[in-house]
């Protein structure tokens, strides 16, 4: 081993054995709070859509570190993101987004709705990633090039070349299928 690559792999091992900065994300009491139903209005007795819920949590999980293999607050990956906002509904999904394009009813992509799942084959030759659909073209996730859990629109090219398809979870008025 050369000099310089000794020196770059000590830096690497020390930015890897560095402490993390303290969480300053959601707590999981937060999220829980997040995914209650909030009071119908006044003079309505509606029920809150399950998307809306959805959503408020997803959201509430913005600029959660980016980790792969990670299932914590402190460092999450796509499926694990996925798999965390669906359990805050108490809807359990599979860990992987491998396995996660296996449920659901597939969807077209001019018919996606809020909280379909969408899918792309990223690294390798079956799904890779995934994250949850937010309306307007655009989806959250936990994404490896940024780092972090935030929202990217599915016009991007690099998502429009490697999206691979969608599946619904979420029918009707909270109608939940699996």
């Amino acid at each position: 081993m050369t000099a310089r690559r000794f020196v770059l792999l000590v830096a690497a091992l020390c930015l890897l054995a560095a402490p993390r900065p303290a969480l300053s994300g959601p707590t999981e009491e937060e999220l829980r709070e997040a995914a209650r139903p909030r009071p119908p209005a006044a003079m309505d007795n509606a029920v809150e859509p399950l998307q809306a819920r959805m959503i408020r949590v997803a959201k509430k999980m913005l600029s959660i570190p980016y980790l792969w293999g990670g299932a914590t607050l402190r460092g999450i990956d796509c499926s694990a993101y996925v798999r965390k906002v669906y359990g805050f509904l108490n809807m359990e999904l599979p860990r992987s987004a491998r396995e996660q394009f296996l449920v659901g009813e597939r969807v077209e992509k001019g018919d996606l709705s809020i909280g379909d799942l969408v899918f792309f084959r990223t690294y390798a030759k079956y799904p890779s990633h995934v994250g949850i659909y937010l309306g307007d073209n655009r989806f959250i996730h936990a994404s490896s090039l940024s780092r972090e859990v935030k929202i990217s629109s599915l016009d991007l090219p690099y998502y429009e070349k490697r999206y691979i398809g969608a599946k619904r979870l979420l029918f009707g008025e909270n109608d939940v299928r699996n």
